[in-house]
């Protein structure tokens, strides 16, 4: 049985943190027909198929966390290599996994808030 290192409200913060910057991400993007506007949650929806922009919007809203199975093609919409897309999703999303795989949190934390900082 797995260890359970965080609670619920750690993972709940933890989710609002991914979706914001699956969200920064999304927004970082150019959308093909017209380069002077970013990618909305329309056209990411369209691009994966089988979701609405909805549901876009509460994923980047950290409601629901983002199914591992679309990981992959979720990097490759917003442009993200699928191994540092992969990286940061455990690291919100799956917490626990991260820890006992990499166990540099504290470190990982600090780059984190270095782009927020960025961003601002």
């Amino acid at each position: 049985m797995a260890i359970n290192r965080y609670t619920i409200k750690e993972k709940e913060q933890l989710r609002r943190q991914c979706g914001s910057w699956l969200k920064y991400q999304r927004e970082q993007i150019k959308r093909p027909e017209n380069k002077n506007k970013v990618m909305t949650q329309r056209n990411v929806a369209d691009a994966l198929g089988n979701v609405t922009d909805s549901y876009i919007s509460i994923i980047e809203k950290g409601i629901p966390a983002l199914p591992e199975e679309r990981w992959g093609e979720y990097a490759d919409v917003i442009e993200v290599p699928r191994n540092e897309f992969a990286r940061r999703m455990l690291f919100w999303l799956k917490p626990d996994i991260y820890d006992d795989l990499f166990g540099d949190r504290e470190e990982y934390e600090k780059i984190y808030h270095e782009e927020l900082r960025e961003r601002a």
